[in-house]
């Protein structure tokens, strides 16, 4: 089971890049961007993740948006740190796809 249900995390990583999170049940989390983004995302979401525990308190999660974004998220809960790998599309790129890596830190709500 997924302990942190019904929580909400504020995530602000280093590239500016800010959002809150609330895990709704163990599959669906709402997330909301606070600051720009990438460019042709949506500002709020609904999604269906998957996550396992890949360490004490630390998770792994994985989710693909509506308008094809990417995300694979680490948080470490105990540190309050995050890492990401974020990718959409972009035709001028590599495989039609860009990507960036961020950390940052979250906070509870």
């Amino acid at each position: 089971m997924f302990k942190y249900v019904g929580k909400t995390i504020d995530v602000k990583y280093d590239s500016g890049l800010h959002y809150t999170i609330e895990y709704v049940d163990e599959k669906t989390l709402k997330w909301t961007a606070l600051a720009d983004g990438v460019a042709g995302a949506d500002e709020s979401g609904t999604e269906t993740f998957y996550c396992f525990e890949a360490a004490d308190d630390v998770f792994a999660f994985d989710w693909i948006e509506e308008e094809g974004i990417s995300v694979s998220q680490v948080i470490n809960f105990g540190t309050l740190e995050v890492y990401s790998f974020i990718a959409w599309n972009n035709p001028a790129s590599r495989g039609g796809r860009e990507f960036s890596i961020n950390t940052g830190k979250i906070a509870f709500l």
